[in-house]
């Protein structure tokens, strides 16, 4: 992807990808593919923002939670290297929450709620 990419051809890229994730999971299942086909695409980025930041939280949460435990029987390089991918991990999955809240938000303006 070029650098000059607007937010709504990101959009398009990852939901074309989450779309097709999808129909790898509902290969038989008549249903699902019909309401996948269904279902637009702002709608299916927030399902998964939504998914990613509900089981991300608590991951990273239990990740550092062990961090923390074996952190005084590893060396400082390696405890502060740990505790610095998990801190990062949780940054990215509250900006990832932020995002799906910013996008439901919008979803609501654009409906007139």
């Amino acid at each position: 992807m070029s650098p000059n990419v607007s937010l709504a051809e990101y959009q398009l890229f990852i939901t074309s990808r989450l779309r097709s994730f999808e129909q790898k999971r509902a290969l038989n299942d008549p249903e699902r593919l019909r309401q996948l086909q269904m279902t637009p695409d702002a709608m299916l980025l927030r399902k998964w923002l939504l998914i990613v930041s509900c089981v991300g939280f608590p991951i990273t949460f239990v990740v550092l939670f062990f961090i923390g435990i074996i952190s005084p029987h590893l060396p400082p390089f390696i405890s502060q290297f740990l505790w610095i991918l998990g801190k990062g991990a949780m940054g990215i999955t509250f900006l990832i929450f932020l995002l799906a809240i910013y996008l439901t938000l919008q979803k609501s303006d654009q409906d007139g709620r």
